[in-house]
């Protein structure tokens, strides 16, 4: 008996469509072949449609037996335990014989043994393993859909007779999209979801997580893991800084803010490398470390068929200056989109009271000596104190006072739509790009996306603080960007979906009352029967992997960038990120459809990229804070030669030019300290160095004794 399916193939949404049983049929017959088991949602136990099937929409589940599974595995080169799964002990090997032939298989290589020895199997054995005597359960979950997607992706189009124009290597799923109108394939909870009261970031609850989601949520979970525990001292300072604060003194004039500053400079220095040693970590712990994500073509993938130097093989070619033509257009809509967020944050500055007139006392830095190049005069008239926009309130005469909320609550919808709008934009061109793998594909994707939504994060924070040096009002931005940020994981990522099931459910049983009523003339009290678990998730919502990095990220930026400047940020951040890590749990096992499984051994690499600019950025912004954007520098070291105080305010000080190269000799001697911490905190921890060159040696010393077995033949 096959294990429950785990992948389904999603037809069209209209269910009712001309020759949707030969169809059926003919992919049947195409994924049989492969050793793919299908079956339609609604049909009976024979495999026979039912009266009501064709009303409903085509759902086909795709399962393989146990042994296609082993197959598919050792072609994978999944490494699996097996002295934890079967009690073998050392030297045995698992062998099954081929379908149609009398060759024997070995899946030596077919295993990762225990952490602290990789041992394994390293000989033959005289004992043979069936695969038919295998439990299901020798495949966590996740391997069970990662082995389907595989083999399903290796059925090409040209198989399935009811393909009109099979392309060349085109998988028969992407051709059923292209022609057939399906909308592809979807990842099914095998069962409902059970309450987890293990802490996701745990070493038990990852292990939960990678056995159920697979490497790419696994390795998101690593990341939050690593993030919040390495928060914790920077969290502890802060806090100390906040609760021994002298009186009288603030962060703006704080002669104790710059240690802070400088460890968050030294902590950035080494944080990407620790990232990678817990992605080594975890990925070793998981056999998982030479995995890589598929780097075969993708089937929008177009060009022109040429001969490949290095397989000797006809594959798609497509000129690089082409691409890069299309980047130059890429890039000409983003800024252009761009343009209209930049407005949007313009306007809602204006009526935020930030931008003021030059000739007016509540002007801050370069705004009171240049003014602004930004500045709204009809709006900004209306946040002028006794105005119905004044910041403090006094003016409002509808809402108590709260009507300053409304410019931030307008402007947070409308930075939303626009990056929505600018999600689908994103796609179009990068799809418009013709990348030839999916990893450079999702590369591109995640550099657009981010770019343009930290833009729109970033940008009025780097105004406030790098031209109208203005600290009080940093802080109060990045303390609402904070609460916004809490109420929106916690409503709109959490509650507002379970509470869009819950109406959907109460909606069908509505619907199902009044059907009855209508049919029997008469109110029924027959028990209203529940939605198939199946039907039921593909109703869920989409689960989207780059927006809980997006998040996290950018908070990661608020961190380090603005350290100076809002040092309570790393302990609120360690808070949120623990209500964020328990939601996205919650998020998975009850909100979303199920993500599809992909290997990988890590967080992706753009992400990395990312963090690591962001981490060569602190260091520059944390100097310009110390020195330029607050006081502390002047405080610390109060020597007219380098600073000259305001005539009212500290935001009026004055780096002299002596000072100025004061700073840039620190960034400096801080930019060389970070590239020596970054090399010297090693990317990998000493036992999975030692794993790997285990591993390595094993597999010469197989290799070798197979060359002279066969020599000896």
């Amino acid at each position: 008996m096959p294990p429950l399916a785990p992948l389904a193939i999603l037809g069209p949404e209209e269910p009712e469509f001309e020759g949707r049983a030969e169809l059926v049929a003919a992919v049947r017959s195409a994924l049989g072949a492969w050793g793919l088991q299908v079956e339609e949602v609604g049909a009976n136990s024979e495999g026979k449609t039912q009266a009501n099937q064709g009303k409903e929409r085509l759902v086909l589940l795709i399962s393989m037996s146990i042994k296609q599974l082993c197959y598919e595995a050792e072609q994978a080169d999944l490494l699996k335990d097996l002295r934890k799964e079967l009690s073998l002990k050392k030297g045995d090997v698992l062998r099954f014989v081929e379908p149609g032939t009398e060759q024997e298989h070995s899946m030596t290589e077919f295993r990762m043994a225990d952490i602290s020895d990789f041992d394994g199997f390293s000989s033959s054995s005289a004992d043979t393993f069936s695969a038919e005597n295998f439990s299901p359960s020798f495949f966590q979950p996740w391997e069970l859909l990662i082995l389907v997607q595989n083999r399903l992706a290796k059925v090409e189009s040209n198989s399935c007779s009811v393909i009109k124009a099979p392309r060349h290597g085109e998988p028969l799923v992407d051709a059923l999209i292209r022609e057939a109108g399906f909308e592809g394939l979807q990842p099914l909870h095998t069962s409902k979801p059970s309450a987890c009261f293990d802490f996701p970031c745990s070493h038990k609850g990852l292990h939960h997580i990678h056995s159920y989601y697979g490497d790419g949520i696994a390795a998101y979970f690593v990341f939050m893991r690593t993030f919040t525990l390495w928060l914790v001292p920077l969290a502890v300072m802060a806090l100390i800084l906040k609760v021994f604060r002298p009186p009288g003194s603030s962060v703006d004039t704080s002669t104790r803010v710059p240690l802070y500053e400088l460890a968050v400079v030294l902590w950035s220095a080494a944080f990407p490398s620790l990232l990678n040693r817990a992605d080594a970590h975890f990925a070793c712990i998981w056999g998982r470390l030479e995995a890589e994500e598929n780097k075969l073509p993708r089937p929008e993938y177009t060009g022109d068929l040429q001969m490949s130097p290095i397989t000797g093989k006809q594959e798609l070619f497509y000129p690089n200056w082409k691409r890069w033509l299309k980047y130059v257009g890429s890039a000409v809509v983003t800024g252009a989109m761009l343009l209209v967020a930049f407005t949007v944050m313009i306007i809602s500055l204006n009526f935020q009271g930030y931008i003021h007139n030059p000739k007016l006392s509540a002007a801050r830095g370069l705004e009171a000596t240049y003014g602004s190049p930004f500045l709204v005069e009809p709006i900004a008239a209306l946040t002028e104190p006794g105005k119905i926009f004044d910041p403090t309130g006094a003016g409002d005469p509808f809402l108590l006072g709260y009507i300053t909320l409304v410019p931030v609550i307008v402007h947070s919808i409308v930075i939303n739509f626009l990056n929505k709008q600018y999600r689908n934009i994103a796609t179009a061109l990068t799809s418009w790009e013709n990348h030839r793998t999916q990893e450079d594909f999702e590369n591109a994707m995640i550099l657009k996306r981010f770019f343009f939504e930290a833009f729109d994060s970033y940008i009025a924070l780097f105004y406030i603080a790098f031209y109208e040096r203005d600290v009080k009002n940093l802080r109060s931005e990045l303390v609402s960007l904070f609460q916004v940020d809490v109420f929106r994981r916690l409503v709109l990522e959490t509650l507002l979906p379970l509470a869009t099931q819950h109406y959907s459910r109460l909606k069908e049983e509505y619907s199902y009352a009044q059907q009855k009523k209508n049919d029997e003339d008469e109110i029924t009290h027959k028990v209203v029967p529940k939605k198939d678990f199946i039907e039921e998730q593909l109703t869920w919502e989409e689960h989207e992997e780059f927006d809980e990095y997006l998040e996290m990220v950018i908070t990661f930026g608020y961190v380090v960038l603005f350290a100076g400047c809002f040092p309570i940020a790393s302990f609120l951040t360690m808070l949120t990120n623990i209500v964020e890590v328990y939601s996205d749990h919650f998020k998975l096992r009850r909100a979303y459809k199920r993500p599809v499984a992909y290997a990988t051994n890590g967080m992706p690499e753009m992400w990395h990229f990312i963090a690591n600019c962001l981490c060569w950025m602190c260091v520059l912004t944390n100097v310009l804070a110390f020195g330029y954007i607050t006081e502390q520098a002047m405080h610390l070291i109060p020597n007219k030669k380098l600073f000259r105080h305001g005539h009212e305010q500290f935001h009026d000080h004055k780096v002299k030019t002596l000072g100025v190269w004061m700073l840039f000799a620190l960034e400096n001697v801080l930019l060389i300290a970070a590239t020596a911490i970054r090399h010297a905190v090693q990317k990998q921890p000493p036992w999975v160095r030692q794993a790997l060159a285990g591993r390595e040696y094993r597999r010469v010393q197989i290799a070798k004794a197979t060359l002279q077995s066969v020599a000896s033949d």
